[in-house]
């Protein structure tokens, strides 16, 4: 083959490999970040397809599955704050009078009573007592 020929291969092959190469598709969880002759282009890419510029163009690709396993784990962290400062004033608001104690029995009573087998003494309440021995 002579120059012309080789040339010619070569542009063909050039022609055809480079728009195949060109074409970027990400999944819908992944967006990716172009860099345009080294500078960041404005806006990110996907999901989806869309055309790099050959020998031009950069792109990194990146999971958004990070951001929101991390986000998780901080809504996670921030609700057991939120648990952990409800439970004090729960248990500040139970420990004003013994009224409230009076409820904490009630929980206590439908957990034994799921099991039939099993006899039951129910404590009087304390003012009670109180009342009678005045």
């Amino acid at each position: 083959m002579d120059a012309i020929g080789i040339g010619g291969v070569a542009a063909a092959v050039l022609l055809f490999v480079a728009p195949v190469n060109s074409v970027r598709g990400l999944p819908g969880y992944e967006r990716g970040a172009v860099g345009h002759l080294g500078r960041l282009r404005p806006y990110d890419c996907g999901p989806g397809l869309f055309f790099l510029v050959p020998l031009i163009d950069r792109m990194r690709q990146t999971s958004l599955r990070t951001f929101v396993n991390r986000a998780k784990i901080l809504l996670r962290a921030e609700g057991e704050s939120q648990a952990g400062v409800t439970l004090v004033a729960a248990v500040r608001e139970l420990s004003q009078g013994p009224a409230p104690r009076q409820f904490r029995y009630m929980p206590t009573l439908t957990e034994l009573t799921a099991e039939r087998r099993s006899t039951i003494a129910i404590p009087p309440p304390i003012e009670l007592l109180r009342s009678i021995g005045r």
